[in-house]
């Protein structure tokens, strides 16, 4: 057993069950990464080599420690470890703190069973220091006694997510020089490591880090932390964790004060209106507005609003009433916001294509006293007024006019203050409704002088109004260039989505500051990115603001490649805060190394802290919450006083700022951090709320609302990423019964706003939870293409050759074409090798096109491969199979291989295709052999024999046979005794090469058996077999077949005659004698061929497939390629060779008229690979994809007659060619099952006893997931060896998986071991 490694056979023993236990346990936990805060433009691409800071210890403080620990080194190294673990949970949040280290020294050398400890420790905040050594002790004894584990190995099967390079629960390490070995940490890999020294009574410290990822001074700043808490042990051991301040009180002024330097006078007294009132005294006949259909000045503008407001006033209305605005966006919907602050009031914006229920929510939750709206939209308002008597005043523009005009339009005297309400928006909320959000005219204007300050604004400028009025970057954009005399234009939401007509608008109209979110900043460039500089070009433009969305640097990149002398604003603010509170304005081309693009820094008379979960300050380069004071900040949420406490508090540095306008701090629920370059950058949520095209969604809003719909039992909503970095919703389900995701989705119309309806709909039977019984969304799948149902990206086929296509997808996907997209990948719906070539086979008989298998690599949409088709010459294929009887017919070379492997050992039935089923109910055996009997007369290769004709094998099709069926009885305990005695050699002279059997177990219980001989059929012929009988057994009448097994044979002989089959290909990629496989047996080759086999199965997880298929398409191959290439690797490592050929079976069915027919069509092609050790997996993974392409483009020569013409016939102990072959099976009934009218029917698993070549592996799925079988010939290896095969190939998988950019050589298999002892460390003591 010399494949067998001691480390094995003391796992197999069982001897550290307990170990094994204990660390899955342990390490199986939810686990989150170190998530400490790096370089923004690092990336987790391979890692640079670690840099080095050295930290000497203050003298006094290292003999502190060292007399802590009362002499011994093990408690010094708690001290130490512990200090580590809370300037961790300080700096990343995280109470669950996982630190590696190394096994204690041995004493004597060896190969040992593990050499590393995770250490997972608890840092709570309420526990004192003592507290937390206490538990540090008791982690640290527990792991000490549980180390005779691997634990690496663990921690692949555990398929523990990995952050970059480092391998999990090792990401920091920590290491005390007198008990450890530093190499020891040489198996794993991490970003941080502590290496402390002791010499005497001093201590050093050596600090490595990844430089690609940590800047120095922030590993600076995070020792001198460190050095403060070790100061914080020694001296108050009592104090709780929660208390220690990592921060001097220099770095906390600096951040609150230094940081947030941006003191600026503003009009901080008036109200809005009063500040428009006094610019239209300075340009009274400035354009003011425009919509492209109305223009107003500013005088006119000023009078309007005025006749308006006293036509409230008139009515009653008082200061401080609430008017909503129900208004589609022109000119006049800037005439109502003026009016309604002119009359002392608020107004509430109300889309008018909000669903009903929430148009109701908001008028009724909001106390509005009157509506501001326009005729087309009456209709719509009739329910609401019905529902809403407190409604007392109606404004209808283009109506109500008349009540208006005689009014005076001279400014009106009344008493106002900043402190007045301006505005209440509606924001998404989490308990299923809205939120009302309260700002006052003192926020409004200091956001509106930040922005004429920071964009220098004035009256040249033409602002663009794209935004709707319940996004509250509408505010800016309506009035900010009012008070310098300059003009809006106002867009409407149709021009603003469709990206072509805003673009002639914005340059047309010579618009100078634009605003839009990324997501439509993405499809503008789309747009423009091929037109010429002068067709794109914004020659007024100065300055394109995006906000509402994280703002990727790809699309930062895609800009400045358009247009290069426009800087973008990158605009960030909650609407608490009077919108927009940090501004960062670019003005070049980000570099390739940067991810993060920064929010910038706090606008004018803004305060910003990043604060940890107690309202702390973080250091610089520290994530944390983004909080905010000063005049921005509003009221709160109008009449939810319990949301507002909780994120309105007071704030805690107020008595740094003294100033009345900074007493409030609003928690923004979002996370950010502070870099060394003095900007904020923005990290998404702490909670479930999510912006999507600029609008704040609370997801929990939308799963509260799913959850009234009677067929949903529970939900979870998520907001994925497309690999465009667009944002999307998806719903996770759990239906009360069947339900439709069209008609949940219909509902959500109903009751919430478009952009919060979910694209993606999920069944889940069970949501995932996660040990402490949370849902645990990051199990959660990704959504497929048949979970979608929003159609907004859905393209239509439009020519017919579109249209033929989508239906042959339909039929070969099994898909219904009316949910498949023209531009829908066809791998990621599903495709794969064997159903190109089904939809190969339909486009040569539908169009008369061959497309080879590259083609539909490189041309994976219908749109894509339309086009290929259309230009494609269609005088090509036009084959017809006519063949006059004959006597005799020709073979396939298969055919001629299995006949003469047959005639050479008679005896021999591992050329048989046997399968079994439990069949429950009342079987009729008469129509079981009436079904064999209508499956005879249809298929001629199962009423067909062979022989040996004037030197040449032939086939002889019988005109009729007459089927019988074998029946017999048994007892459940005699079945296998049957079953060996039902399978028995064929006389390949005789016909049928089909039998069947029942055996009756019970009244209604049988077994009805299945055996052909592999001449006559393949795999895929069985899947035809099995449909067929059921129609049969049913009664159904199928039709003639228009071809049989002998018209392809036919075919192929005259193919080879012609020259339209070459072995060019084949001849070039043997030039070189094919490699025997020189992998070590248990036993010795016998010296003629054997079959006696053995099977061992396995199982790749549907994450680990998931995974897999991802590695897959990021690599533009496809799974099979990925599992023949990690098959390819492990051959190599157990053979010690670097020119590896593994056979593969290809379907053969290269035209559709044979898709129906039973036959022997399979091609088994050799593939050759080379694993070279120098080569990064990635490179390899390329050369298998282009190998296999080459091949299978080439797979319709028979590889058979190649093999002849080498003559090399299978008469000795080496298969010719490959020992060895891989197969994805990807049939779509792999198992053959079948339906059979009322019975309940089961697969039986049938022993394998024979093996036909020396190794096969076979993967195919079954739901998400994929079970792999091995065969192997029992008679070279033993079950042992065969398993660690197996290991060795899942282990293989899990490192591709972790870093696909190691190189071939440094993939690892196993190697001897020993014990780790544990002695000399004494527990007992106590801290």
């Amino acid at each position: 057993m010399t494949t067998i490694t001691a480390q094995n056979i003391l796992l197999a023993s069982g001897q550290f069950d307990h170990e094994k236990d204990y660390w899955m346990q342990n390490l199986s936990r939810e686990f989150h990464s170190l998530d400490l805060s790096t370089d923004s433009r690092a990336s987790f691409q391979r890692q640079s080599e670690l840099r080095e800071l050295t930290i000497a210890f203050p003298d006094e403080l290292s003999k502190a420690l060292i007399h802590l620990s009362n002499g011994s080194d093990q408690r010094l190294f708690m001290a130490l470890l512990s200090g580590f673990c809370i300037l961790l949970s300080k700096y990343t949040g995280h109470q669950d703190i996982c630190v590696g280290t190394a096994i204690f020294r041995q004493s004597e050398p060896g190969e040992f069973l593990n050499k590393v400890l995770p250490l997972r420790h608890q840092v709570l905040p309420e526990w004192s220091i003592k507290e937390l050594l206490q538990e540090v002790r008791q982690t640290l004894k527990a792991a000490v006694e549980h180390q005779n584990y691997p634990i690496l190995r663990l921690i692949e099967e555990l398929q523990v997510p990995q952050q970059g390079d480092s391998t999990p629960f090792f990401e920091a390490t920590c290491l005390l020089d007198v008990l450890h070995d530093q190499d020891d940490l040489e198996q794993v890999s991490s970003e941080l490591q502590l290496l402390f020294s002791k010499k005497g009574n001093s201590l050093g410290l050596l600090v490595r880090y990844v430089g690609q990822r940590y800047q120095l001074p922030m590993m600076e700043r995070m020792m001198e932390h460190l050095v403060r808490i070790y100061r914080v042990i020694v001296a108050q051991p009592d104090q709780k964790i929660a208390e220690i301040e990592c921060l001097s009180e220099e770095e906390v002024r600096d951040l609150v004060l230094s940081f947030n330097d941006n003191r600026v006078d503003f009009p901080r007294d008036q109200t809005f209106d009063r500040l428009f009132e006094e610019q239209v005294k300075k340009t009274p006949n400035r354009k003011a507005v425009t919509d492209g259909k109305t223009t107003l000045t500013y005088q006119e503008l000023n009078e309007r609003s005025n006749q308006l407001a006293r036509h409230f006033m008139q009515q009653g209305l008082r200061p401080g009433t609430k008017i909503g605005i129900y208004m589609k966006r022109n000119v006049d919907t800037l005439i109502a916001i003026l009016a309604v602050f002119k009359a002392g009031g608020a107004y509430v914006p109300i889309d008018p294509d909000y669903p009903q229920h929430r148009i109701l929510y908001i008028v009724q939750k909001s106390e509005i006293a009157g509506l501001i709206t326009q005729p087309d939209l009456l209709d719509g308002l009739e329910p609401i007024r019905a529902s809403s008597p407190e409604l007392k005043y109606l404004y209808v523009f283009g109506q109500s006019d008349q009540s208006v005009e005689s009014l005076s339009g001279e400014d009106i005297e009344r008493e106002s203050a900043a402190t007045d309400l301006a505005y209440i928006i509606f924001t998404s909320g989490t308990t299923g409704q809205p939120k009302g959000v309260m700002v006052h005219h003192r926020g409004m204007i200091n956001h509106i002088f930040a922005k004429i300050n920071d964009l220098s604004l004035c009256e040249d400028d033409l602002v663009a109004q794209t935004a709707s009025l319940c996004f509250d970057i509408s505010v800016w954009q309506y009035l900010s260039v009012l008070l310098v005399g300059g003009s809006v234009l106002v867009v409407d939401t149709e021009t603003v989505m469709d990206t072509q007509a805003l673009h002639n608008v914005l340059r047309s109209n010579c618009v100078t500051v634009a605003e839009v979110v990324p997501s439509l900043l993405s499809v503008l460039l789309d747009l423009v990115q091929e037109w010429s500089d002068s067709e794109r070009s914004f020659p007024d433009l100065r300055w394109m603001a995006v906000t509402g969305e994280e703002l990727p640097a790809p699309l930062v990149q895609r800009w400045f490649a358009c247009y290069s002398e426009i800087p973008l604003v990158n605009m960030y603010g909650p609407t608490e805060a009077s919108d927009d509170i940090t501004h960062h304005i670019i003005r070049e081309m980000p570099s390739d190394q940067q991810i993060v693009v920064p929010i910038g820094m706090p606008i004018q008379n803004t305060h910003i802290y990043i604060l940890d979960q107690h309202q702390c300050i973080c250091p610089r380069g520290v994530k944390g919450e983004i909080c905010v004071a000063g005049p921005g900040v509003g009221y709160g949420y109008y009449k939810d006083e319990e949301r507002t406490q909780k994120v309105f508090i007071a704030n805690p540095y107020a008595s740094w700022v003294e100033d009345a306008d900074y007493q409030v701090l609003y928690r923004t629920g979002d996370v950010g951090r502070i870099t060394e370059d003095g900007y904020i950058e923005y990290f998404g949520r702490m909670d479930n709320q999510v912006k999507i095209r600029g609008y704040r969604i609370e997801l929990s809003e939308i799963e509260q609302v799913m959850r009234r719909h009677p067929a949903v039992k529970d939900v979870v909503v998520l907001a994925l990423s497309e690999d465009t970095g667009a944002k999307y919703l998806c719903a996770y389900i759990v239906p009360v019964e069947d339900f439709s995701a069209r008609d949940v989705r219909d509902y959500l119309f109903t009751v919430l706003p478009e952009y919060m309806v979910p694209m993606h709909y999920v069944k889940q039977n069970v949501l995932p939870l996660t040990p402490n019984g949370k849902v645990d969304r990051g199990a959660l799948p990704k959504p497929g293409i048949q979970d979608r149902v929003d159609t907004s990206s859905f393209v239509s086929a439009t020519t017919e050759t579109e249209k033929v296509l989508t239906h042959i997808w339909a039929q070969v996907l099994q898909l219904d074409p009316k949910t498949i997209s023209a531009r829908d990948n066809f791998f990621a719906l599903g495709g794969h090798s064997l159903k190109i070539n089904a939809v190969a086979a339909q486009v040569a008989q539908q169009f008369g096109v061959q497309i080879p298998l590259r083609t539909m690599f490189n041309h994976p949409t219908i749109q894509e491969l339309g086009k290929v088709i259309d230009e494609a010459d269609k005088t090509i294929m036009k084959t017809r199979f006519s063949v006059e009887a004959r006597s005799s017919y020709p073979v396939t070379p298969a055919q001629r291989k299995f006949f003469i492997l047959q005639q050479l050992n008679p005896a021999d039935t591992s050329l048989h295709i046997t399968a079994a089923r439990f069949i429950e109910g009342d079987l009729s055996r008469e129509k079981v052999e009436q079904a064999f009997q209508g499956l005879i007369e249809r298929h001629e290769s199962l009423r067909t024999t062979f022989d040996y004709i004037d030197g040449q094998v032939v086939q002889i099709v019988h005109d009729s046979l007459v089927f019988h069926l074998e029946e017999s009885e048994a007892s459940g305990e005699q079945l296998d005794a049957s079953l060996a005695t039902f399978v028995r050699p064929f006389d390949l002279r005789q016909a049928p090469l089909l039998r069947a059997g029942l055996i009756r177990i019970a009244p209604e219980k049988h077994l009805l058996l299945f055996d052909m001989h592999h001449i006559v059929s393949d795999g895929v012929s069985m899947d035809i077999l099995v449909e067929d009988f059921v129609r049969l057994y049913a009664g159904v009448t199928l039709p003639a077949l228009d071809v049989q097994q002998k018209e392809f044979a036919v075919w192929q002989e005259s193919a080879l005659d012609s020259g339209e089959l070459q072995v060019d290909y084949w001849a070039d990629l043997f030039t070189s004698p094919a490699p025997l496989l020189s992998i070590p047996t248990d036993y010795e080759r016998p010296e003629s061929l054997t079959f006696p086999g053995a099977t061992i199965e396995f199982e790749i997880s549907a994450e680990e497939r998931q995974r897999l298929q991802e590695l897959a398409a990021q690599e533009h191959a496809t799974l099979y390629m990925v599992l023949l290439s990690v098959y390819n690797m492990l051959l190599a490592k157990y053979s010690g060779q670097e020119d590896i050929v593994v056979g593969t079976p290809v379907a053969g069915r290269k035209f559709a008229e044979f898709d129906e027919v039973i036959g022997m069509f399979i091609n088994t092609i050799p593939l050759r690979n080379y694993p070279k050790g120098e080569k990064t997996y990635r490179e390899f993974l390329a050369e298998v994809r282009e190998h296999t392409l080459a091949s299978f483009e080439q797979a319709d020569y028979p590889i058979d007659l190649f093999v002849q013409t080498l003559g090399l016939e299978p008469n000795t102990g080496r298969q010719p060619l490959f020992d060895t072959i891989f197969v994805l099976q990807n049939m779509d009934n792999p198992e053959g099952e079948l339906e059979l009218e009322d019975m309940i029917v089961k697969n039986y698993p049938l022993q394998n006893n024979t093996a036909k070549l020396d190794l096969h592996l076979a993967a195919y799925p079954v739901f998400d997931r994929l079970t792999c079988k091995l065969d192997y010939r029992s008679d070279l290896f033993q079950k042992e060896t065969m398993e660690q095969f197996v290991s060795d190939f899942n282990s293989l998988l899990q490192q591709v998986m972790e870093d696909p950019q190691r190189l071939l050589q440094d993939f690892e298999l196993t190697r001897d071991v020993a014990l780790i002892q544990a002695q000399g460390v004494d527990w007992d003591f106590e801290f």
